[in-house]
């Protein structure tokens, strides 16, 4: 995997809001429904600058939306404007499923670049065969992951990265999660052996246990 665009320390932080961070390095929409209005026209204007805000509000209107991602718990979109990166981190349920997985990966790329190009004409919308002329001049940062699980980047069910300009492709989501379910097998299996453990372990502490009132029963009929 490539180097992270932003660090692990970002990542557990955003998963924080973000606390300390300045509102003008970092969009947190406040779940406003906005409606995306408008379609790229050409000529458009050199040197459009984006309200991030509104581009915040518009993709927290799609991504929280139950009736199209029924899944979906929290969607964080965090942008450092100096650098020209963008961190999107979409939360979901544990009912999640695996085949939901690469629509929701390539919707989150896809429909945030369309997002941003209502606003510059100059930025390519998304198609078939490509997630848009955004990340072009941005770097992005993708993660998709267990709503109850978010702190463990392990977990997650979708971690990557590209830089700006990179021609990228989104990495093989089955695979992603076959990797995962065996890891769940082995934590379930693990967990499976620690409780046997520990249920013989008391089993043999309440045989002692038996033993010694035995003992004591025997030593006093004696007496």
């Amino acid at each position: 995997m490539k180097k992270p665009l932003l660090s692990a320390a970002v990542v557990l932080t955003s998963l924080a809001m973000l606390a300390g961070c300045t509102k003008s390095n970092i969009v947190n929409a406040d779940h406003q429904t906005v409606a995306v209005t408008g379609n790229p026209e050409d000529g458009a204007p050199e040197n459009v600058e984006i309200d991030w805000e509104q581009v915040a509000d518009d993709a927290h209107s799609i991504f929280d939306d139950k009736t199209e991602y029924p899944n979906s718990v929290k969607f964080s979109i965090y942008l450092n404007q100096e650098t020209k990166e963008i961190m999107l981190l979409w939360a979901v349920d544990d009912k999640f499923s695996a085949e939901d997985l690469s629509r929701y990966a390539e919707d989150a790329l896809k429909m945030f670049n369309d997002i941003v190009a209502t606003q510059d004409g100059k930025i390519a919308m998304s198609d078939e065969n490509s997630y848009g002329g955004l990340w072009k001049d941005y770097g992005v940062s993708l993660g998709i992951m267990p709503d109850s699980t978010k702190e463990d980047r392990d977990t997650w069910y979708l971690d990557c990265e590209y830089p700006a300009g990179e021609d990228f492709k989104l990495p093989d989501t089955k695979a992603a999660l076959e990797v995962l379910k065996k890891h769940a097998a082995e934590e379930a299996a693990a967990a499976k052996t620690s409780a046997a453990a520990e249920e013989t372990e008391s089993s043999s502490e309440t045989e002692e246990e038996d033993e010694t009132e035995t003992e004591s029963e025997s030593e006093t009929k004696a007496q």
